[in-house]
Order: C-alpha cells, then structure tokens, then sequence
C-alpha cells in the first residue's frame, strides 16, 4: 500500500451533526384501539395512504388538523400516509397496523 485515501475522496458522506433529508416532523401519529390519528402542526389540504404494493387505498381531501385513520383502512404491516400541506409541501408517514 504505497498511499490510502479516505473512502469520503469517493463518496459523499454527509457530517453527523446536521440534519439532512429528515428534517422536523409536522406530523405526529397517535394510535389507539380503534386505529391512529395524525395530529398536523400546519394546514393541509390533502391526505393519501398507500399499502407496501403502493396501491392507493384513501385519498381525501381535508380541512381539519386532525385526521383519524381506522384500523380497518391500514394494512398490515404497514401503510404509507402521504399529507399535502397548503403551503406546497408533503410529509410521508409510515403507519404501523
């Protein structure tokens, strides 16, 4: 080995102290017997959830910040939650069944 270099010349690594893709959660789920409630920080207009086949099984349109999900709707073992906001932007949530 003449010369090592760090495997960063070749691939980006992003710093461990910044946040990168995940940023703040403005949606924060809370379950229960009957299924969960996304409870939103911000507007939204618009609420998707798809299962792991990425069928669509609900798209709704809404007005409120809280949004109930019955257990009956989500597959198992997960479902996907897609909020659009009214600001232009979207936050994906993994539901657990």
């Amino acid at each position: 080995f003449q010369e090592i270099e760090p495997i960063s010349l070749y691939y980006y690594t992003p710093p461990e102290n910044i946040e990168t893709i995940k940023g703040i959660s403005t949606v924060e789920v809370k379950y229960n017997e009957d299924g969960c409630v996304l409870q939103l920080s911000k507007p939204a207009s618009r609420v998707m959830v798809y299962d792991v086949d990425g069928t669509q099984i609900l798209n709704k349109k809404i007005t409120s910040q809280a949004i109930q999900l019955n257990k009956s709707l989500l597959n198992k073992p997960y479902s996907l939650a897609v909020i659009a906001f009214t600001d232009g932007t979207t936050e994906v949530v993994k539901l657990k069944y």
